[in-house]
């Protein structure tokens, strides 16, 4: 681990940042050259692609504009050279649906602004090659094709834009926006410098080669620094894992000996362990710097060294889409001084006071919880799950916790839904559960009007207050005893 680069990564990469911006053109770091034409669906290919030949060549670049819709026929049956500065984007937020594959020639610039582009060589193609300089903003790479989203040896400014697969040989800078291949894949394959700030990167999964389904592999001499980003539901086996067969992918993040990862203000959980290159573990396999205000996932192998940074889980919702946002309650929330970062979290939501504790702090990871900080627990309230024995238990208790945010004594307590089980509260009564001096809202149910299953699981709870507003949290359950 060479931690002596540590001081110097993050702040060093925004230095590069900065020259980069200050010696380059306008049209060779993201701005659009003004010299332009535009074209619709209807215009034929061929003439897109005669206006980027003819732009490859003039000294200032040029830029095409296309107008909303699905451009059915691809650019080019062949790839796209791009030898000048080229940019091609939209021509307001409605995304133009191109189908492309693009080489970015060495001291060449290509920027991508607001489209949803779309491999067509064929299906194993890598959809933009560069060993020039490449700027995305908003733009969505569409994995349908299985293709792999990008191949860099250059540089790579990427601003909310969506990619598969990434191999990454030069410097990459990503804010915003994610990487994720549910077809199958690494989702970064790192041995340049790599900065992923605000980034998601999930969903990644077995795919039979060497590394399967891993989030981040960073190999020998490479460099990856994670600010305020989220790592999580890689290393899926596959979809639908009964017709799989083959053993899961291989979690998290995997540094392998001579690369650097170091990690902060992130998530790094729910990441499924595996095999394939030997990360057990499931979050993270071989060394990780820990940089503070991270959640690491429990038992998943990051070692955690900063007093800030807990092991917990971040409280994901439980869904089919695997949600990386934060339930109520979740640790992640309000665990950084609001002073520490953004004001704003990758997607442009502002801080809150997620917690209720009546001061506003930023979340770990790359979304900021957007709830009402309404917290509902149940027995033992030391855990993050309530826990109820259906073989010894007769009541379910559902508790409303006091905050800076919410008094409970303000609850219309016959106002409480309990999910979707139609339950009332056979009783209610007010008590100082977390010891704060304010009284809680405990309510009692009675676990036959309760459809509850052995297991984890979680319900929405909601109420109405006194002024009228509804508030909400959720109860995550683990359930035991069941009869058969």
């Amino acid at each position: 681990m060479r931690r002596g680069k540590s001081p110097l990564i993050t702040t060093g990469v925004w230095t590069l940042l900065a020259l980069l911006a200050s010696t380059a053109s306008a049209g060779e770091i993201g701005v659009c050259p003004p010299y332009s034409k535009t074209f619709g669906p209807e215009d034929p290919p061929e003439n897109i692609v005669a206006f980027i030949n003819e732009i490859n060549l003039r000294p200032g670049g040029g830029t095409i504009v296309l107008e909303p819709g699905t451009y059915e026929e691809p650019l080019s049956e062949a790839r796209i050279s791009i030898s000048g500065i080229v940019c091609v984007r939209s021509q307001d937020e409605a995304r133009a649906h191109i189908s492309a594959n693009f080489d970015v020639e060495p001291r060449a610039f290509l920027t991508l602004r607001a489209l949803i582009v779309e491999s067509v060589v064929d299906q194993w193609s890598v959809m933009v090659r560069s060993d020039g300089t490449l700027f995305t903003s908003e733009t969505w790479f569409d994995w349908g094709a299985s293709s792999s989203g990008l191949e860099n040896a250059g540089s790579v400014f990427a601003e909310g834009s969506l990619l598969p697969h990434i191999f990454n040989t030069g410097f990459l800078a990503m804010t915003g926006g994610g990487i994720t291949d549910p077809d199958g894949s690494i989702g970064l394959e790192n041995s340049g410098y790599a900065l992923l700030q605000g980034v998601r990167v999930t969903h990644t999964q077995y795919d039979g080669k060497d590394y399967g389904g891993a989030g981040i592999v960073n190999g020998s001499n490479g460099i990856v620094s994670l600010v305020r980003s989220t790592v999580a539901y890689n290393g899926i086996c596959c979809w639908y894992q009964d017709a799989c067969g083959y053993g899961c992918g291989d979690g998290g993040i995997i540094n392998t000996q001579g690369g650097y990862v170091e990690i902060s203000q992130s998530i790094v959980a729910r990441n499924t362990a595996g095999t394939l290159g030997g990360n057990t573990a499931g979050d993270c396999f071989g060394p990780v710097t820990d940089l503070g205000y991270n959640v690491f996932g429990p038992g998943g192998g990051c070692t955690m060294t900063a007093s800030t940074s807990i092991e917990a889980d971040p409280w994901f919702p439980y869904s089919d889409t695997y949600s990386v946002s934060l339930d109520p309650g979740s640790p992640a929330i309000d665990l950084i001084p609001l002073d520490a970062c953004p004001a704003v979290d990758s997607i442009g939501n502002p801080r809150t006071d997620g917690n209720g504790n009546g001061e506003v702090a930023c979340d770990a990871g790359a979304l900021e919880f957007s709830g009402q900080g309404v917290v509902v627990k149940s027995p033992p309230f030391a855990r993050d799950y309530g826990l109820v024995d259906l073989s010894t238990d007769s009541a379910l208790y559902v508790v409303f916790m006091s905050s800076a945010a919410l008094d409970p004594a303000t609850i219309d307590a016959y106002s409480v839904v309990l999910g979707e089980t139609g339950a009332v509260p056979r009783a209610w009564s007010l008590v100082d559960r977390n010891g704060d001096g304010v009284l809680d809202l405990r309510l009692r149910y009675k676990l036959k009007d309760v459809a509850l299953e052995c297991g984890e699981q979680a319900l929405t709870v909601s109420a109405v207050i006194t002024e009228g507003e509804s508030v909400s949290g959720l109860l995550k359950l683990e359930v035991t005893g069941c009869t058969f």
